[in-house]
This record gives C-alpha cells, sequence and structure tokens, in this order.
C-alpha cells in the first residue's frame, strides 16, 4: 500500500481536465488523525459533507450565481451607492418592487430602516437587483407612455379649458384708485362676493386679489360701475354722518348758552365777582 500522506494531490490534478470538475475541501483519516485536503470531483459525487472551493469553468451560469450568492446585501447596496445611485433612487425602486418598512420622517433613521429591508431583499431576489437600471428606465418608460398617452390632447376632445379671460391692466388700476386704500379694495371686493385664496402674506394676498378682480372685470362687464357706485354711496353716506355729528356739536353749544348748567352759573358768578372786585379798588 501506498502511503500518500504529505503528497500534493494538485500535482496529479494538474493532468486532469477540471473545466467540469468542482474541487472541494474533503476529510481525510490518517495515521495521524483526520485533515482535509483538496480534491477534484465530478459534481454528481460532491456529496454534502465537501466544502465546494471552486465550481466547473465551463459553467458560466452556474459560476455567476455562485458569484451573485457570494455577495451580501450590503455589499450589493454598496456596490451600488458607490456607482453612482442614490439613496432615494434605490428605495423608490425597492418600493416599486414590493420592498416595505417603518418609514420615519427623520432622513437618517428613515434610510437605515430602508437600507435593511432593501438588503434583506437583495439576498432573497438578487436577479431583481442585478439588472436595476434596465428595471427602472423600463418602469420609468411605462409611466411616461402612460402619462404621455393621458396628456396628450385629443383633436377633437372638447374637454380642453379654455384660457381665463382677464381685464386690461388699466382697467383694473382705475377701479383700484377710485375704490381708496387696500384695504377700503379688498373690503369692497369682498362685498361683491368676489373671493381668492387669501394668504398671509400682504403681497402675495394683494397679487392673487388683483387676478381675481381682473378675472370678474372681464367677465362681468358692469361689475366696474358696481363697484364705483357703491363707493360713491358709502362716501356720500359717510359725509352725511359726519354733517350729522358736527350738527349735533354746534346743538350742544347752543343749549349750553341757552340753559347753562348750575355749575357754569356758579363760574360765571364767581367770574362777576372778581371782575367787581377789580373795578371797585
Amino acid at each position: 500500500m501506498v502511503n500518500l500522506d504529505g503528497f500534493d494531490p494538485d500535482y496529479l490534478a494538474k493532468g486532469l481536465d477540471k473545466t467540469k470538475l468542482v474541487l472541494v475541501d474533503v476529510q481525510v483519516k490518517g495515521k495521524n488523525g483526520t485533515f482535509t485536503r483538496k480534491q477534484w470531483k465530478k459534481p454528481s459525487d460532491v456529496s454534502s459533507s465537501d466544502t465546494v472551493i471552486k465550481a466547473p469553468d465551463d459553467d458560466s451560469k452556474d459560476k455567476k450565481s455562485a458569484q451573485s450568492s457570494s455577495v451580501t446585501g450590503k455589499q450589493k447596496l454598496v456596490q451600488l451607492l458607490s456607482s453612482g445611485k442614490s439613496r432615494n433612487e434605490l428605495m423608490e425602486f425597492a418600493k416599486k418592487n414590493g420592498v416595505s418598512w417603518k418609514e420615519n420622517p427623520h432622513e437618517g433613521i428613515n434610510w437605515m430602516r430602508a437600507s435593511m429591508a432593501i438588503q434583506k431583499h437583495m439576498e432573497g431576489n438578487p436577479q431583481i437587483w442585478e439588472n436595476i437600471d434596465q428595471n427602472s428606465q423600463a418602469q420609468k418608460g411605462s409611466v411616461n407612455s402612460q402619462s404621455d398617452s393621458s396628456q396628450k390632447p385629443s383633436k377633437d376632445s372638447n374637454d380642453q379649458k379654455p384660457k381665463a379671460k382677464t381685464a386690461d391692466k388699466s382697467q383694473v388700476q382705475e377701479v383700484v384708485q377710485k375704490l381708496g386704500s387696500k384695504s377700503e379694495v379688498l373690503d369692497s371686493l369682498k362685498q361683491h362676493g368676489i373671493s381668492w385664496k387669501e394668504h398671509t402674506h400682504a403681497g402675495i394676498n394683494w397679487m392673487r386679489a388683483m387676478q381675481a378682480l381682473s378675472k370678474n372685470l372681464a367677465e362681468n362687464p358692469g361689475l366696474q360701475k358696481e363697484l364705483l357706485d357703491d363707493r360713491d354711496k358709502q362716501q356720500t353716506q359717510k359725509q352725511l354722518a359726519d354733517t350729522q355729528k358736527k350738527v349735533e356739536v354746534l346743538q350742544d353749544l347752543v343749549s349750553q348758552i341757552q340753559n347753562p348748567t348750575a355749575q357754569q352759573v356758579s363760574q360765571q358768578s364767581q367770574q362777576a365777582n372778581v371782575l367787581k372786585g377789580i373795578t371797585t379798588s
């Protein structure tokens, strides 16, 4: 019996056609105990206890599969990020392929949870992530195609909204100048049922109000006359109110002269005594 302990099996393996063989680690029992050695085997002879080191060279599919399975989800994710893929692109692609996680408004926490879910999905579905660029373009093309077909107007379609009519800028300026201050203008517009999406910023709110006024002036030719007539009526009423107040003040003065109060009589008496003392001294 030939003792092969210490003999390099790779020496004999050099003469073998290894393109269809599998290199494995096998456990061998020798005189000095059990040891591990490399051995080339046919794929059908590989047992579950053997550790595969190298697959057949000519089986490109199996080789690619072995390489893919050897890459962890974390490594694949790092490769995609290094290739220029952004976090948002990866998360969007993952969602489209059924990956979900408990989202968080904090960007860092959300990415941490998303990356863990993506890594797990990569390890279970490596083929989806191998062609992420092709899949992304195909999905994008499908969405764009649907969007273009839905947005493309039909020649026979009557659903297109006509452009909203607006009044001349000079007409709007004329109305504004005659209505008074900005607050008075806004109040007058609201009183006539003209509305707009109000904003807390005064400038933006004024701009939207003027757009609403221009639109309503174009749609209702008689609106300008209504606004200005109401403005004149309000000014007349205000003048009448001011005149009434002045009349009431004059009436009070006349009443005080004709019917002086006891305090006024006393004051007048004191003033008369003072004058009398001055003249007699």
